[in-house]
């Protein structure tokens, strides 16, 4: 009888312990995704203050087309609305395509290129579209790993209550022709992600995000005057 007592108290601790390990690994699993969401919030913030003084030097040296330039403040201000990390990410991209356009543009302007400042901000802004690129990639890992840890068993009985699977993670294969209808980006966001996510998001994704960065107006022309700091 003692010796059942013993075995029964020992197979119990075990359980226990291992409950407790397996909720805590979850919990860091979304610890870490959350702080994923948190950064891209943040890259996308100080992206879209490099692109709003590219596109006042660009207005400055007319080295660009207005319906380009109009474009990006569009998806600028695009950017700066979007809530929740799926369309946050949707944003950014059209925002990196239309800044694409806009710096090819400006490089047929030779006094533009010849500012040390204004090819300076062009690097930044291709650098910070890359270090987007980098995080969304960093993300779209931790959501998967949190989303595995938490299908697996005993994770599914033990965390199932309180934790749900994520989104904005790897697609899985359509099961059924509903799941077959829905539509992928190029970088692996579905529609619904992008839907529910600007819903939903972390804590510090329903950060208040700062206001549109005013462009000012330039009639164009390239050569009309160069600033001290194309950035100003």
């Amino acid at each position: 009888m003692v010796v059942a007592l013993i075995v029964f108290c020992v197979i119990a601790s075990v359980a226990i312990l291992l409950s407790v390990a397996v909720y805590n690994s979850v919990v860091r699993k979304d610890a870490r995704a959350d702080a994923a969401a948190d950064h891209i919030q943040f890259l996308t913030v100080k992206q879209g203050e490099l692109v709003s003084q590219l596109v006042s030097s660009v207005r400055v040296y007319g080295a660009a087309d207005d319906r380009t330039i109009v474009n990006v403040e569009h998806r600028l201000r695009e950017a700066w609305a979007a809530k929740g990390t799926g369309s946050r990410l949707s944003a950014s991209e059209a925002l990196k395509k239309a800044t694409a356009e806009l710096v090819e543009e400006a490089r047929g302007c030779q006094e533009a290129m010849a500012s040390t400042s204004f090819t300076e901000l062009v690097a930044e802004v291709e650098a910070g579209n890359e270090e987007i690129a980098r995080a969304r990639a960093d993300f779209v890992d931790c959501v998967d790993a949190y989303n595995d840890a938490l299908a697996a068993f005993p994770a599914s009985v033990i965390c199932g209550p309180r934790f749900r699977p994520r989104k904005g993670g790897t697609p899985r294969p359509a099961t059924d022709a509903t799941d077959a209808t829905v539509g992928t980006d190029a970088m692996g966001l579905t529609d619904a992600t992008v839907a529910a996510e600007g819903v939903e998001g972390t804590e510090g994704e329903r950060r208040a995000v700062p206001p549109l960065l005013s462009c000012g107006t330039r009639p164009k022309g390239c050569g009309l005057r160069r600033p001290q700091d194309a950035r100003a």
